[in-house]
């Protein structure tokens, strides 16, 4: 089936992968966590190790998105890093703080590192078309 031919998948994609980089954010922070028991890390490292777990889960996230689609990987990337960004915000305004600078720093971060999943993503799918085509 060409590439024009190729049914669209759908939703279904961009919710499984933000699943999974929740999980893998959820995985980063575990691991952080425990660095941070054995290592007795001071109080202030936990803003700057929390926001690499969740910039690494939306990175995964827009990497699997933009994989599973194999095409548009900047679009789906930030799609991906926009959903990881919204699920932070609403989180956050629940629990009543207010954004600062910093976390709008941070979310803008989490958006950007999902587009680069994506891009990343969008390569690995051409390259595996490429080594398809040469079967």
């Amino acid at each position: 089936m060409s590439e024009k031919n190729k049914p669209t998948a759908g939703p279904g994609p961009l919710l499984c992968s933000l699943i999974l980089g929740a999980g893998a954010a959820a995985g980063c922070t575990t691991g952080m966590a425990a660095l941070m028991a054995t290592q007795l890390l001071p109080p202030s490292a936990v803003w700057p190790l929390a926001t690499a777990a969740v910039s690494a889960g939306s990175l995964f996230s827009g990497w699997l998105a933009a994989a599973w689609y194999g095409r548009r990987g900047l679009l789906y990337g930030a799609a991906e890093g926009v959903l990881f960004a919204l699920c932070l915000l609403v989180l956050q305004l629940v629990k009543g703080a207010v954004p600062d600078p910093w976390q709008a720093f941070r979310l803008g971060l989490v958006v950007f590192l999902g587009c680069i999943g994506g891009a990343l993503g969008m390569l690995r799918a051409q390259r595996r078309r490429r080594r398809a085509s040469l079967r």
